[in-house]
């Protein structure tokens, strides 16, 4: 473990992610409503160069993200990923000529500071690295069961609650993506090639179509405030009970401290759906993408 370069990737991780999806969020705002989770809105969107350089800086992130997955625990990564927000705050903003106020930027201080503080009271815990088939079957069930429930519940939804559900059940999709990133790249470490007889690989290809036609869908839906929040909610507690229900990575080592944990993740979470209730979320009018 090396926790400074873990932060270090995590971070850079973030930033790269909030920019990447305030220029995707632009593009797939233009697409027509009833590409919504079909292959075609990823076939139309790529035809659109903005899109393409957003989703090069994704493959940056996502490179980021396993860089730092290899250096340190899925409990302290996923958390710093929802820095995310805050490097996007002020490109919504300005996307959108609204002015920050200092209800936007104490609702971010919340975010920033439960996170700093949920990592600050954590064990440095690795945890294991790759764990059998039929440690994942479970998660596996739960993913496959919340994309049929989403896609039941997006029949009749609002925009809003389109984008908000689409980038909820994109979120945990990327959680799986992240904890199947761990132990690829940890198979890279030993024998590279030992890669390509594992179904992890594999599993990461599918689950990063999958949670990308998710959030380009979750994007194309409605304003980016409206699902990036969802998304920055979801994506690192899925990520936290994975990585400790999964992987055995340790949380607080001691009732007092994973209260101060849970509390910490509360203030975050709070930030957070202070953000999702701002103007920042109104709904707003599709534009043309750039070309």
């Amino acid at each position: 473990m090396n926790t400074f370069l873990a932060v270090l990737f995590a971070v850079a991780a973030a930033a790269t992610y909030a920019v990447a999806a305030v220029l995707q969020q632009r593009a797939a705002r233009a697409a027509p409503r009833e590409e919504t989770l079909h292959l075609r809105l990823l076939v139309r969107l790529a035809r659109n160069p903005w899109w393409v350089f957003a989703t090069v800086l994704e493959v940056a992130s996502f490179g980021f993200q396993a860089t730092a997955l290899y250096f340190g625990p899925l409990v302290l990564v996923a958390p710093l990923f929802a820095l995310d927000l805050l490097f996007a705050l002020p490109l919504i903003a300005r996307s959108r000529h609204i002015r920050l106020t200092a209800a936007h930027w104490t609702a971010g201080a919340a975010v920033a500071g439960g996170i700093a503080t949920f990592l600050a009271v954590a064990p440095t815990s690795e945890g294991a690295t790759e764990r059998p088939f039929r440690a994942w079957l479970p998660l596996l069930i739960v993913v496959c069961a919340l994309l049929l429930v989403g896609a039941i519940a997006l029949r009749r939804a609002s925009d809003r609650v389109r984008a908000m559900t689409l980038g909820g059940v994109g979120a945990v999709e990327f959680g799986v993506v992240v904890a199947l990133s761990k132990s690829v790249v940890h198979q890279l470490d030993g024998d590279g090639w030992r890669v390509l007889v594992h179904w992890e690989l594999y599993g990461l290809a599918v689950f990063g179509v999958l949670g990308t036609l998710l959030a380009q869908s979750a994007y194309q839906a409605g304003s980016l405030a409206s699902s990036l929040p969802i998304i920055d909610t979801v994506e690192p507690v899925s990520g936290v009970v994975i990585g400790a229900t999964l992987f055995h990575e340790r949380l607080a080592a001691s009732p007092g401290l994973l209260a101060v944990q849970l509390l910490a993740a509360g203030l975050a979470i709070l930030g957070i759906v202070l953000i999702d209730r701002s103007t920042l979320v109104r709904d707003e009018p599709a534009v043309t993408a750039p070309e």
